[in-house]
């Protein structure tokens, strides 16, 4: 799944991942 959350720079890249 491709959620990527606004919530900060870092989660950003964490979110793609996941």
């Amino acid at each position: 799944r491709h959620a990527i959350v606004n919530i900060a720079p870092k989660f950003v890249n964490y979110s793609l991942e996941f």
